[in-house]
C-alpha cells in the first residue's frame, strides 16, 4: 500500500528548477534512499516533504491526504518525522531532556486535552517513552550526560530519537551519517532496519553509498532536480546514466 505519493513536484526559485517534475511512490514499511551529486535538489524535496517549502506545483498525498500546502507542524501531526543534515541540541540540558523535546507537538495537544478535561498525559510517561527511545537508538549510558558533552556521533542519535518521539509514520533522514566512522555507520544501519517493524517508513537521504547499497531496498536518484531513475540497488548500480552524473565520480 502506498503511503506517500508525489506527482508533478516541482519547485523553483526565479529561473532555476530545483525539483522539477517528480513522480514517484513509496510503500508502507519501505526504506527508501534518495541519492544524487550536490545541487541535485535533494535537500529541497525533503523540504517539500516535511513543510518547510511548499511546491510551485505538483501534488504530495500522504495516507491518502493532499499535504502540499499543509504547514510544518500540521506535517508532524499527519506523521512526517525529519532530521537535519547539522543536528542541534540544547547544549545544557540532559541528552534524556533533548529526546523529550522531540514530542513538542504531543504536549501540545496534551495541554489542550488538560484544558478540556481529558486524559492527563504526564511528563513523566513521555521521560519514560525518550528512555525507551534512547536505549533503542543506542543511548541508554548518556541519558543523564549533558548533551553538550557528547561526541558528534552521538548527536545525530539524538537527532534521530528526537524525530522518533513524534512516533511519525515517515521519517526523513537527512545525511544520517555523515561524519561517522565505518562502525557508527553500521550502528545507525541497524537502527534504521528495526524501524518498518514499528510502522515507520523511512527516506534516507545519503553520499555513503556502502550504507545506501546495503539499507535501501529502493533508491530514487535526483539530477538538477529531475528524478533520473528509480530501482533496486542493484538496478541502480548497473545504470549507465546513473555512473555517468553520479556513481562514476564517487569512484
Amino acid at each position: 500500500m502506498s503511503l506517500l505519493e508525489l506527482t508533478d513536484l516541482t519547485r523553483t526559485f526565479g529561473s532555476v528548477a530545483a525539483v522539477e517534475g517528480v513522480e514517484t511512490t513509496l510503500e508502507e514499511g519501505e526504506i527508501r534512499g534518495l541519492i544524487g551529486p550536490n545541487g541535485a535538489g535533494k535537500t529541497t524535496l525533503v523540504n517539500l516533504l516535511s513543510g518547510f517549502l511548499t511546491p510551485t506545483r505538483g501534488h504530495i498525498v500522504f495516507g491518502g491526504e493532499r499535504i502540499e500546502r499543509a504547514p510544518a507542524h500540521a506535517r508532524v501531526e499527519h506523521g512526517v518525522g525529519r532530521t537535519f543534515q547539522t543536528p542541534q541540541v540544547c547544549a545544557g540540558l540532559s541528552t534524556l531532556d533533548n529526546i523529550v523535546l522531540g514530542s513538542h507537538r504531543r504536549l501540545a495537544a496534551a495541554r489542550l486535552r488538560n484544558l478540556a478535561g481529558r486524559r492527563r498525559t504526564s511528563l513523566g510517561a513521555l521521560r519514560r517513552e525518550a528512555a525507551a527511545v534512547g536505549g533503542h537508538v543506542g543511548l541508554g549510558d548518556l541519558l543523564a550526560t549533558p548533551a553538550g558533552a557528547l561526541s558528534y556521533g552521538h548527536v545525530r542519535l539524538v537527532e534521530i530519537a528526537r524525530a522518533l518521539m513524534a512516533k511519525p509514520r515517515l521519517l526523513l533522514l537527512d545525511e544520517p551519517v555523515a561524519g561517522m566512522n565505518e562502525a557508527e555507520s553500521a550502528e545507525v544501519a541497524e537502527i534504521v532496519r528495526s524501524l518498518p517493524a514499528e510502522g515507520t517508513t523511512v527516506l534516507v537521504i545519503e553520499h555513503d553509498m556502502p550504507f545506501v547499497m546495503g539499507l535501501c531496498s529502493r533508491i530514487s536518484v535526483l539530477d538538477r532536480g529531475r528524478l533520473i531513475a528509480d530501482g533496486t540497488p542493484e538496478q541502480i548500480q548497473r545504470d549507465p546514466h546513473v555512473e555517468d552524473v553520479y556513481l562514476g565520480s564517487l569512484a
